[in-house]
């Protein structure tokens, strides 16, 4: 592609065949800047840092991400698919829900932090991280960060309705840059796992002031509309649902073990889920930035185009899910043994087992969809089904099967939820067959490599 040519698509995009390019190009230039940070990151600081400090932070990232999720009544989604999702007192509006939202979560992790110094030291095992005397500490202080990120400017998701993503990644690039500095410098001087949460909260402090300064759109104020926030509450109660089930699909692995193995291994098993993670958040950061925002536009102006713009998108979506789990698995062993110090050598044998979760990611582009087409009581049922399953495979699986079973549950639980997205009314005449083709073959081929 000629350079004029690629300028232009990254800077002046004018059809939405254009902008979902130009929002691809955007995710892969941040991909390739946001993932290695934080893995400079994560290499600096485990030789910086015991394991166990990894196992607290984990516990930590996933209350947060929990609290998140179970507050999250569909705000990117709305602002994607509204027709008023470009007018000024609209995204004043939600910003103000944002900020409400934050300080609400930050007030109830507080009180996760008070049940955890009272009622963990008498029920937790002895060695996890619940019984650890700092972590109560910790979910105050990083309490910080959810307020920032809650005050963040709504032109953030501005700029992903209208798939312009240049800026919006500079505020995700810069905050982190700050946050990484911090933590390393912090680091050699407490030496302990203050660093990683003092540098969470000034990153979220940076991403804040960046998205205000920097992000284009209209200056943000008080606005507090009733109709706008019955639209909202309309379509985003059902989301709620759907984001309590998200959030166990994705994060009941750590929040059962770390109850159950103690926070050495659990902090070893916590660096095998960051190469994980960064697989899953790649695909669904390329997949949300794209996929909402395109059906959305597509059902309003061409919807006789709904079905192959859907065909095309889980076809192309599909191969990108392979050639991750493909390549995480023949080299995440590998990279743990060249990166980490030797104590984290247990960490290539949950790589492997972890990675068959990527291969369900090729359901997300159908999920979108549903979304895309308001539906969100079925997105509620998927999520919730996800989250059941994925939770009972953890707890169930680990007594007669060990913490490999249980590992290998949690990453196989979701093709349920993936074959209740290809039950969604039309959505095999939509998506074609390929969809159920690799749902029916799944539990064959994970049988098949665990043989190997």
């Amino acid at each position: 592609m000629p350079i004029r040519r690629l300028d232009a698509l990254l800077r002046r995009p004018e059809n939405l065949r254009e902008r979902a390019l130009s929002a691809s190009m955007w995710n892969v230039i941040g991909l390739g800047l946001r993932y290695p940070l934080r893995l400079i990151g994560n290499l600096i600081m485990v030789r910086i840092l015991a394991p166990e400090a990894f196992g607290l932070m984990a516990t930590v990232g996933a209350m947060h991400i929990g609290l998140m999720l179970l507050s999250d009544v569909g705000i990117v989604q709305s602002v994607m698919r509204s027709e008023k999702g470009e007018e000024p007192r609209f995204l004043r509006t939600v910003w103000v829900v944002q900020i409400l939202r934050g300080l609400l979560i930050a007030s109830v992790l507080i009180l996760v932090a008070l049940g955890i110094w009272m009622f963990a030291p008498g029920l937790a095992a002895p060695e996890s991280v619940y019984a650890d005397p700092v972590l109560p500490l910790l979910l105050i202080v990083s309490s910080l960060a959810l307020i920032a990120k809650g005050a963040q400017s709504a032109s953030m998701l501005l700029a992903q309705r209208k798939m312009r993503l240049g800026r919006f990644m500079a505020v995700e690039i810069g905050g982190q840059v700050i946050g990484l500095l911090v933590t390393v410098a912090l680091g050699l001087m407490l030496q302990s796992v203050w660093a990683l949460v003092i540098g969470m909260v000034l990153r979220e402090v940076a991403s804040l002031i960046l998205s205000h300064w920097i992000v284009p759109g209209p200056r943000m104020g008080w606005v507090w509309d009733a109709e706008e926030n019955r639209a909202l509450w309309k379509f985003g109660r059902w989301m709620v649902i759907a984001a309590i089930g998200g959030f166990f699909a994705t994060y009941s692995d750590r929040l059962i073990l770390g109850g159950l193995i103690d926070k050495t291994l659990f902090g070893i098993y916590a660096i095998a889920m960051v190469w994980i993670e960064i697989g899953t958040q790649m695909l669904q950061r390329i997949g949300q930035s794209i996929f909402i925002p395109s059906f959305a536009q597509i059902m309003r102006e061409r919807p006789q185009r709904t079905d192959a713009a859907l065909r095309r998108a889980t076809l192309l979506f599909g191969g990108l899910t392979l050639a991750v789990y493909l390549g995480m698995t023949l080299i995440g062993g590998l990279l743990i043994d060249l990166l980490y110090p030797e104590v984290y050598a247990p960490a290539k044998a949950f790589i492997p087992l972890l990675a068959f979760r990527l291969l369900l990611m090729g359901f997300f582009p159908m999920r979108q969809f549903i979304v895309a087409l308001g539906d969100s009581r079925y997105v509620a049922l998927v999520q919730s089904l996800a989250g059941i399953s994925a939770a009972a495979a953890v707890y169930f699986a680990f007594e007669p099967f060990g913490l490999d079973g249980a590992i290998l549950a949690f990453a196989v639980a979701p093709l349920l939820s993936c074959l209740l997205v290809l039950a969604y009314p039309g959505m095999m005449r939509r998506a074609g067959p390929w969809p159920l083709v690799g749902a029916l073959a799944y539990p064959v081929f994970v049988w098949a490599v665990m043989q190997i």
